[in-house]
């Protein structure tokens, strides 16, 4: 199960540049730990062989 909270702040509100920054940075720093995530695994298969890291039946 989900959690989610979803707060709507209009145009006109005092706190829109913040959050809009808050976020913009939100979601760049979760490309960059994607990004790092995803160079360790590639290079670990490089390393070991893909067929040795995935076992036959997960193929």
């Amino acid at each position: 199960m989900r959690l989610v909270d979803r707060h709507i702040i209009n145009r006109t509100h005092n706190f829109l540049r913040v959050c809009d920054e808050l976020a913009f940075k939100s979601k760049n720093l979760y490309n960059l730990a994607n990004y790092y995530c995803r160079q360790h695994f590639f290079t670990f298969l490089k390393k070991s062989g893909f067929n040795r890291a995935i076992p036959r039946h997960q193929r």
